[in-house]
């Protein structure tokens, strides 16, 4: 949470317990790549915005150092591709940046970004850690009141990006995306007045069509299958 609490579930989420609470620090994403190795990433402290653990989330060591190239301020989405391999993105505020471990978090190599698609990168969902998409927002002058939202994706790990969405809207942004199977994926977008919309796609994220919500100030999206989800 926000204060820096980790708490761990093992009966499905009925009860939890309190596991740490010594890194201090906004909490903002978690990804495991096993039971017992995983990684946290945090936000608006830029010296500490990514910890990992190798004993189910007791403790935890702060591995900002790891990271070659340009760290990010804040790790708001993390992807998890397989046992060594995961992409993490951030921030939802500029500047926006994205890191790739392939040793299970060890070490980090931060990718480059193109800031004429994207600005603010609020997740990632990759499918291999040569194939996959981000999700945030465009603004040439890096504020959200004129920003649009924005899907974009890459086939070569990141080195080239190609955006397949952008709003008609501006003060919105992209926040969550989550795929059912191969074809089927959604994303959730942040509006904070006005009829909100979210995105759903058939083909595996090569094109995305809008569907209306309501009047509501949405991040979070979920679904179990193509006609059963959450918002």
């Amino acid at each position: 949470n926000d204060t820096g609490k980790v708490f761990r579930t093992t009966d499905g989420g009925n009860s939890w317990i309190l596991t740490n609470h010594e890194i201090r620090q906004y909490l903002r994403s978690v990804g495991f790549f096993n039971e017992n190795t995983g990684i946290i990433g945090t936000l608006h402290d830029s010296l500490h915005i990514l910890y990992r653990t190798t004993d189910g989330g007791f403790n935890w060591t702060d591995i900002t150092n790891s990271i070659q190239g340009t760290i990010p301020s804040g790790i708001c989405g993390i992807s998890i591709v397989n046992s060594t391999t995961a992409i993490a993105t951030g921030r939802y505020y500029c500047p926006a940046n994205i890191i790739r471990t392939t040793n299970a978090g060890l070490n980090w190599t931060s990718l480059p970004i193109d800031t004429s698609i994207i600005r603010s990168i609020v997740d990632c969902h990759f499918w291999s850690a040569d194939s996959g998409y981000i999700v945030g927002g465009y603004s040439s002058t890096n504020l959200f009141y004129n920003g649009k939202s924005v899907v974009a994706m890459t086939t070569n790990g990141g080195l080239n990006w190609t955006r397949v969405y952008i709003s008609p809207r501006v003060n919105e942004w992209c926040w969550k995306i989550q795929f059912v199977n191969r074809l089927i994926g959604y994303v959730s977008i942040e509006r904070d007045f006005n009829l909100t919309y979210y995105l759903k796609t058939t083909d595996g994220g090569v094109s995305w069509s809008e569907k209306p919500f309501m009047v509501y100030d949405v991040e979070g999206i979920g679904f179990l299958n193509e006609n059963t989800g959450w918002i």
